[in-house]
């Protein structure tokens, strides 16, 4: 069996505002370790998990209108194959944050395996503002699925 857990850290050294960081993380105590990204997907399968992350955030009404907008053109460029690979989305200059506007949504290690799916977390300035706070994305099994190195996550909570 796993577990999932949240850690989470505040720091106010005074400035403009505090500073807030969520680390996300799920252990196998079958494997007496923590289970990485690369135990759920192949790297072959990463730009198309990166979709559905920006295709969830597009969708998630949390979200503020321009991150979802952001999102939504992210999945649709990836559809459209304007990117080679992951390596490439996620190393494309044009995709990383300037200043308080944020960056795409990578498919990072910062994530917990829940009941319903994945949910992976971005802190402030990762793809959003410091107003808009930190981005809690819930990928349903249903939408990550085809991409999963083994589907027996999904039943027993962990990858074999």
């Amino acid at each position: 069996k796993c577990f999932s857990f949240q850690s989470y850290a505040y720091t106010y050294f005074g400035g403009a505002h505090p500073d807030e960081c969520y680390w996300n993380g799920t252990y196998s105590c079958a494997l007496k370790r923590r289970i990485a990204v690369a135990a759920l997907f192949d790297d072959k399968n990463l730009l198309s998990v990166a979709a559905v992350i920006c295709k969830e955030i597009s969708q998630n009404y949390r979200s503020s209108e321009n991150l979802r907008r952001i999102a939504s053109a992210e999945a649709a460029k990836i559809q459209r194959g304007d990117y080679k690979s992951y390596a490439e989305y996620a190393g494309n200059p044009d995709n990383v944050g300037e200043g308080d506007i944020g960056g795409n949504p990578r498919v990072s290690e910062n994530f917990m395996i829940v009941e319903d799916g994945v949910i992976w977390t971005y802190n402030e300035y990762e793809i959003a503002s410091y107003s808009e706070g930190h981005t809690d994305v819930l990928v349903p099994w249903k939408s990550i699925m085809p991409y999963l190195k083994s589907k027996k996550i999904v039943a027993k909570g962990e990858p074999k």
